[in-house]
C-alpha cells in the first residue's frame, strides 16, 4: 500500500464519521423539535450534497468525463446500497 492509499483511506475514514456523526446530531434535533426524522429529508440532503461535490470535484473536466464520473459515482453508490441491504438482511433474519 502506497503513502498515498494510506492518506486516502484515513481521509475515507474521516469523512464518513463527520458525516454520520453529523446525520445523528441533526436527527437527534429533528426527533426533539419535530417528533422524527422524515427519510425522504435526509435523501433530498445527500442528494445534494452529493450533487454539489460532484460538480465541484468534476467543474474542471469536459462534460463527457463529468457524465462517465458522475456514472461511476452512482454505480458505487448503488453497490454499496445493496451489500449493506443484504447485510441488514441477514443479521434480521438470525434475530
Amino acid at each position: 500500500m502506497t503513502k498515498e492509499d494510506v492518506l486516502i483511506d484515513k481521509q475515507v475514514d474521516l469523512f464518513k464519521k463527520a458525516l454520520a456523526q453529523t446525520i445523528d446530531d441533526v436527527s437527534e434535533k429533528c426527533i426533539e423539535s419535530d417528533g422524527g426524522v422524515n427519510t425522504k429529508a435526509i435523501t433530498v440532503a445527500l442528494g445534494s450534497v452529493l450533487g454539489a461535490s460532484i460538480a465541484s470535484l468534476t467543474s474542471h473536466l469536459p462534460m463527457k468525463d463529468v457524465n462517465r464520473v458522475t456514472s461511476l459515482i452512482c454505480d458505487f453508490v448503488k453497490n454499496v446500497c445493496k451489500a449493506n441491504r443484504d447485510e441488514l438482511e441477514n443479521s434480521s433474519s438470525k434475530k
